[in-house]
């Protein structure tokens, strides 16, 4: 269009204009008209290509290369879209939209709450969403994405929940997730390789671990089961007595933890560790009964049973460990095994029943403070195979002390000093004398 009107104004130029330059020179008249309708030509094609361009661009289609030409015009018949069998022409399908992962979930239909791991590949439970339903069926995936993990502290507590079924594709399982106060029974999916489920314990395969057991909970005897695992029946209020199979070789970390009724306790003739804080606040236990097996009992192991009145330890103990019987306020009596060598920290603090406590010759090295608290204690007897004593090893205690060894191979003693400590003979002194085999050695020689 654009040309046109190019072509209509020349056309519009006075004829006497025309009729002068021609009059006075007719050869260049002649080129100006060629050279205005050649322009004009030009702005024609151009307007003409511009719009073709400017079409194929609003219909998507890429612009032709030169190769591009060559090809359409060297091909024998044109290319044709795909037909269906009707011989419709069917559009080309982009496939449905797939939407991004969601980081945390409430999910109304399983009544959960998933949180996504950092690598996007994999959910996590970490809540209950439905507090009110009473049966719990954790999903296999969320939107293609697999459930892997139960690792929620309390996800039960305050729920309704008296079952739950773990899917396929759970592969980590924390056990304090089923703390409850409610009685709750456990299912597992057939599928799943890595846990399963007999006389309500969960079982982990790939360890043959007890992973979670409640009061009413049977453990298998048939020697599946090898070890109990930390948290495993940690506050188990209504359990009152268990009986670990023979097949068990270690009860580990806070195992049976504020078990505030259980009474009774049946270690099996195998057994070689008891993890840290295993029996820890186990108020009504009085009584227990360690294998000659054990190897290992760990710090805190006691700690806070209340009701636990007397304790022998095996032979094949080397130590006694810190916060052992801390707080056992009823503890009256303990005797050390053959192979103890060292007490460690607060093993018997606040023990304020203590009134005997028999060290084995072989013992070579007492800590911090083992006995402070100790009020009831009458006598203590240290052997003469003592080695080593740090500086508050016999502080804050009343008992009257005695030490099998002679005043010589008391001064032969290592004192664990630290810099700037104000002691006497190295030793941080609250006693009046201790009694040598050849003599006393009385505060009151002491010399700072």
């Amino acid at each position: 269009m654009k040309g046109k009107n190019i072509l209509d104004a020349m056309s519009d130029l006075a004829p006497e204009t025309l009729t002068e330059n021609e009059g006075k020179n007719s050869r260049r008249g002649r080129t100006l008209r060629v050279l205005l309708i050649a322009a004009a030509v030009l702005l024609l094609v151009g307007a003409v290509v511009a719009g073709t361009a400017l079409a194929r661009k609003s219909a998507g289609i890429p612009p032709e290369t030169p190769n591009d030409a060559t090809d359409a015009r060297a091909a024998d018949q044109p290319t044709a879209a795909p037909a269906d069998s009707d011989g419709i022409a069917e559009k080309p399908s982009s496939g449905p939209v797939k939407r991004a992962p969601q980081k945390i979930v409430n999910d109304q239909e399983s009544g959960l709450i998933f949180a996504l791991n950092d690598k996007e590949d994999a959910y996590t439970v970490i809540g209950i969403c439905d507090r009110e339903r009473t049966e719990i069926v954790i999903p296999d995936s969320y939107d293609d994405i697999p459930i892997t993990t139960l690792a929620k502290e309390d996800l039960l507590e305050g729920t309704d929940v008296a079952l739950l079924v773990v899917s396929k594709n759970v592969d980590t399982i924390y056990a304090p997730a089923f703390f409850s106060d409610k009685p709750l029974v456990i299912a597992v999916n057939n599928e799943n390789p890595y846990y399963y489920c007999v006389g309500n314990c969960l079982i982990d395969r790939r360890n043959d671990a007890l992973v979670r057991g409640f009061a009413f909970s049977e453990i298998p005897t048939d020697g599946s089961v090898k070890r109990i695992a930390a948290h495993a029946f940690e506050r188990c209020r209504d359990l009152s007595e268990i009986v670990i199979p023979e097949s068990v070789k270690v009860i580990e970390g806070q195992a049976f933890g504020k078990c505030t009724s259980l009474v009774s306790v049946t270690l099996p003739a195998g057994l070689e560790e008891i993890g840290g804080t295993a029996f820890s606040g186990c108020t009504a236990l009085k009584s227990i009964e360690l294998p000659a097996s054990l190897k290992i009992l760990d710090w805190g192991a006691f700690s806070g049973c209340t009701a636990l009145e007397e304790c022998v330890l095996p032979d094949k103990l080397d130590k006694v460990s810190n916060l052992l019987f801390c707080d056992c306020t009823n503890l009256k009596k303990v005797t050390l095994g053959a192979g103890v060598k060292t007490i460690e920290a607060t093993a018997f603090a606040d023990c304020k029943s203590l009134k005997e406590i028999l060290l084995n010759d072989g013992l070579e090295y007492i800590s911090h403070q083992p006995f402070s608290g100790c009020d009831a204690l009458v006598s203590l007897c240290l052997p003469a195979s003592l080695k080593k004593l740090d500086y508050t090893s016999l502080a804050f205690i009343l008992a009257d002390v005695r030490y099998e060894g002679t005043v010589d191979d008391w001064a032969k003693i290592e004192k664990v000093v630290p810099k700037g400590a104000k002691t006497k003979n190295g030793i941080l002194v609250d006693f009046e004398v201790i009694h040598c085999s050849d003599g006393d050695i009385r505060a009151v020689d002491y010399h700072i």
